[in-house]
């Protein structure tokens, strides 16, 4: 796997390229400010200048807002307090960035889609976002690309529908692949329920689940998953595969030479090369620990059952693709409600996101879980 997360600032870097660096303004307006609001780059003393103001000034984030706001400042210093306010993560400033990404300077814009992934806890941030990957500037598009990551592969797929630079659409589906290597829903290639997982060039290698039993009121189906290597004949991994909101519970490990799977809540390790398997334990919804040779799973611990649906407690263990004992990394928490999918564990359809540069298993209904840092010493 790529590491989605450098190729977008590489790309906007060039982009940026493009454009001349701001230099100094001479900006008059807010005389405390200014030093810091004039300022060429945001450097580690310019930062320490802002806690210093922002420990004396009560008001300094309104400030900060109004110098955003003022379409006739400066776009150096528009940038700037945009900036600010996002690495401030300051509430209330929702009007700042809405100013910001209407300003006719793609910097500033490009400045405001790059603070707002501060905000995705802002019900609106996405939108802002989505927003942002329609602006004609292939900077704003690609800062937005960035801060999205692939938090959301429906507004990706959406994106590159209507995308005409083919280097930022390439990125947008590299985001969509990583996306669904870390859990997210696959789309159906036909309308009885058909998944593909694919990987590798030219001679792919590829998963595919059909379903046997749907439950279409609970977008639940089980079935079986068959491997295909290039040209060769199938082969039939397990019958007795669960799919919750097209969720397949089967990955390829980064090197693409090993595929763990789910089947009749059992955990399973593939050789691609080798062709053999075997059984890791009982356990469900397996999950990649991106950019490491190791893959999580979890494995019920307890249940409390209630008129809405059950509490459930699970142990969650991390172990390599090839053989070595299983580690518990934790207990993570999931509210199955029989009004959702049919009362199926939330963790089925969970997701490995990175925030705030860790990765957590997040999910509906679901305690969010911090998973190991994967760089950390033995982390691959």
């Amino acid at each position: 796997m790529k590491r989605y997360t450098l190729l977008i600032p590489v790309l906007a870097a060039a982009c940026a390229s493009k454009q001349p660096k701001p230099a100094q303004v001479t900006w008059t307006r807010d005389a405390e400010l200014a030093p810091v609001l004039t300022a060429p780059e945001l450097t580690k003393v310019q930062m320490a200048k802002v806690d210093t103001l922002a420990s004396v000034l009560p008001d300094f984030d309104d400030r900060l807002e109004a110098a955003v706001v003022d379409t006739t400042n400066p776009p150096l210093v528009r940038m700037n307090a945009i900036l600010l306010i996002a690495d401030r993560r300051a509430g209330g400033q929702i009007e700042a960035f809405l100013s910001a990404l209407e300003a006719n300077d793609e910097d500033v814009r490009a400045a405001a889609v790059v603070g707002l992934r501060n905000y995705f806890s802002v019900s609106s941030t996405v939108d802002l976002l989505k927003r942002a990957l329609r602006d004609p500037s292939p900077l704003v598009q690609a800062r937005a690309l960035e801060s999205l990551a692939d938090r959301d592969p429906d507004i990706l797929r959406e994106y590159i529908a209507n995308a005409r630079n083919a280097e930022l659409k390439s990125i947008a589906q590299d985001l969509i692949a990583a996306a669904e290597s870390r859990g997210a829903p696959l789309v159906p290639v036909d309308t009885l329920g058909t998944l593909h997982r694919k990987i590798g060039d030219g001679d792919d290698i590829v998963l595919t689940y059909s379903p046997v039993t749907r439950w279409r009121s609970h977008s639940a189906s089980l079935g079986s998953l068959t491997l295909t290597i290039g040209k060769n004949p199938p082969v039939k991994l397990a019958d007795s595969v669960e799919v919750v909101r097209n969720v397949l519970p089967a990955f390829f490990s980064g090197d693409a030479r090993h595929v763990v799977y789910e089947s009749n809540r059992n955990i399973y390790v593939r050789d691609v090369t080798a062709g053999t398997t075997r059984r890791v334990g009982p356990g469900i919804a397996p999950r990649v620990l991106p950019f490491t040779n190791t893959f999580v799973y979890a494995k019920e611990k307890r249940r409390t059952d209630n008129p809405q649906g059950a509490g459930i407690t699970y142990d969650l263990f991390r172990t390599t693709f090839t053989e070595g004992e299983s580690t518990p990394i934790g207990e993570a928490g999931a509210h199955a409600q029989t009004m959702v999918a049919g009362g199926f564990s939330p963790l089925r359809w969970a997701r490995i996101l990175e925030q705030d540069g860790y990765f957590v298993l997040v999910g509906e209904s679901l305690d969010e879980f911090r998973l190991p840092d994967p760089f950390a010493s033995g982390g691959s």
